[in-house]
């Protein structure tokens, strides 16, 4: 037998460019995007609007409602622009609060924290 190490590595680099004009500052995005809960014929989706200047990446996002989860189909968000987060459930909802759990990737790469609770 002979030894072997299997190194695989998974490494991405993003690169913005930062206008001088942009408004705001980088840290106060998290405080700007807005999240509602909405039904769709495929199932729950969460909108999520981003009006500031800022590029928002997200590393994950959850819904939950007490001990139940699912995934969301999340990504990174354009400055000024909206997008649809699909759950991956087509089930209804059970009563409870429903709440977001999101993590966005700030400018170090260190996630942050973000949670919301959503009106159905």
């Amino acid at each position: 037998d002979r030894n072997q190490m299997l190194l695989m590595l998974r490494n991405r680099l993003k690169l913005f460019y930062r206008p001088a004009g942009i408004q705001g500052r980088p840290e106060d995005l998290p405080g700007q995007l807005r999240f509602a809960l909405v039904r769709r014929s495929a199932g729950w989706a969460v909108r999520v609007d981003n009006p500031s200047g800022y590029y928002a990446s997200f590393a994950s996002a959850t819904l939950s409602v007490g001990q139940r989860r699912w995934r969301l189909r999340s990504g990174m968000l354009e400055p000024r622009s909206h997008a649809e987060w699909q759950a991956e459930t087509r089930e209804a909802l059970p009563p409870g609060r429903v709440r977001l759990h999101a993590l966005l990737i700030n400018d170090y790469g260190a996630h942050m924290d973000i949670r919301h609770d959503l009106s159905p």
